[in-house]
């Protein structure tokens, strides 16, 4: 048993926001960013994520229960293997992020993206989900709409309805509506 299997009803843990993709997305600046309010040029600083990271957080009048599980292969296999039903049940948010500005890996994070729906999709049938089209403010401003469309394109988001793309930054307001759009 992990330690993400000690489950609390939703009422008393707050709602779960799941964060998941490749490693260097963005994925521990965005939480850092927005939900703990740090200034966007600390995040240069962060550590990478190690395993799952689990923390309680209050933002807009709401407990958010945010996972932030590290995007090295082996702590997404852990996730996907080990700790599946802990990681993906009672998820009310999940956002896969990619890093738009470098695209080199696309295929694997393809592939984890599948996984991680078909595991959200069993276990949290409710969950809202976004894919985070992450690190925009890298594009040419001309460029960011092609851009999503190949993301979108590449992913094969026209076959997941259910699924919301979302350019954001962690300089822009875009990461905000983000996030509130699942709230």
């Amino acid at each position: 048993m992990s330690y993400l299997s000690e489950e609390l009803p939703e009422q008393v843990y707050g709602l779960k926001f799941l964060f998941l993709g490749l490693a260097q997305t963005g994925k521990s600046s965005i939480i850092k960013v927005i939900i703990e309010n740090m200034d966007t040029h600390e995040t240069k600083m962060l550590p990478t994520t190690v395993k799952t990271k689990k923390e309680l957080f209050d933002f807009s009048g709401y407990t958010f229960n945010v996972y932030d599980t590290g995007g090295e292969i082996s702590y997404l296999e852990e996730a996907f293997v080990e700790l599946r039903e802990s990681i993906f049940s009672h998820v009310k948010a999940f956002f896969y992020i990619i890093d738009v500005s470098d695209m080199k890996d696309v295929e694997i994070s393809k592939q984890y993206f599948v996984r991680a729906l078909k595991y959200v999709k069993e276990y949290s049938k409710d969950a809202q989900m976004r894919v985070l089209a992450h690190k925009i403010d890298l594009i040419d401003k001309d460029l960011r709409e092609e851009t999503l469309k190949t993301v979108s394109d590449l992913f094969n988001l026209e076959d997941y309805p259910e699924v919301q793309i979302l350019e954001t930054s962690i300089y822009e307001q875009s990461l905000i509506y983000a996030i509130k759009s699942v709230i």
